[in-house]
């Protein structure tokens, strides 16, 4: 794992090389082995790694002052086009793989991807009507195939559903923080390469992971464990010792427990970490 004084010998190093006094977050990709995601989780947004390795940063983000720098317009306009070829709203994952601009403009200028979207769907609404969809014949059924259309039996009293609802946390594709278990699991699967996690497999039994973790980036070594997951650790009680089964890691969204016996790691922090 790189340090953070590492990391920020790393951005000069890259700035000096390609003698700039302003380095972008893609030039610094293309010309480091360091990944952009480590970056982040020690200095926090990449504006933030800029000063913290003595760069200068631009002071605003208007073209005229600062003519390297894009228009709101075009910024929007690509996240159409990212919106068009997925059908899908554009996350921090399809901008570094397939965008044109990163992550900062959006945030610098509209606080987050989500806002900047529909920011973008305000100005083009016309680009975002679902387009047509063309079916094969082939795959229309023959109604005379149909012997029977069955009547379902509707209950006499409708359950009303209450969804209940995190506090907004607009990270990627989730809008709102997990309030159970299972939303703990989608959001680690969201994150666990980029944590440095291989899994190989996910179960409701307990344990209820089980994989490798990469603990040393340098020498490239990976520690297995076992993993559970729970919304808060104080509900955690460890498996009887008679069972064999054993916990190395537990993911939680919230840690509240100053007396947990394993490891934790609370995905709210980390969140926190990522977004900056």
């Amino acid at each position: 794992m790189y340090s953070k004084e590492e990391i920020i010998r790393e951005i000069r190093k890259v700035a000096e090389h390609l003698n700039v006094k302003h380095l972008k977050q893609q030039d610094f990709i293309l010309n480091s082995t360091v990944p952009i995601n480590t970056v982040k989780y020690h200095l926090g947004t990449w504006v933030e790694a800029v000063k913290a390795a003595g760069l200068e940063s631009y002071r605003n983000y208007d073209p005229i002052e600062n003519p390297d720098l894009v228009q709101d317009e075009d910024l929007l306009k690509e996240l159409v086009r990212l919106y068009r070829m997925s059908g899908t709203p554009p996350t921090p994952d399809t901008l570094k793989a397939h965008g044109a601009f990163s992550l900062e403009y959006y945030t610098a200028r509209w606080k987050s991807l989500s806002k900047a979207f529909w920011r973008a769907r305000e100005v083009f609404p016309d680009s975002f009507v679902d387009p047509v969809v063309s079916v094969s014949p082939d795959l229309v059924p023959d109604p005379s195939s149909i012997r029977l259309i069955p009547k379902t039996i509707k209950p006499k009293r409708p359950a009303k559903v209450e969804r209940k609802l995190g506090d907004p946390l607009e990270f990627r594709g989730l809008r709102f923080s997990p309030v159970d278990r299972d939303g703990v699991v989608f959001l680690f699967g969201m994150l666990a390469v980029e944590l440095g996690f291989e899994l190989e497999f996910v179960s409701s039994e307990r344990p209820h992971a089980e994989g490798r973790r990469y603990f040393d980036i340098h020498r490239e070594q990976w520690k297995h464990l076992k993993v559970e997951f729970i919304f808060k650790s104080s509900g955690f009680s460890p498996v009887p010792a008679a069972s064999g089964e054993t916990c190395d890691l537990l993911v939680c969204w919230e840690h509240d427990s100053e007396d947990c016996p394993v490891e934790i790691l609370e995905l709210k922090g980390i969140i926190r970490e990522i977004s900056g």
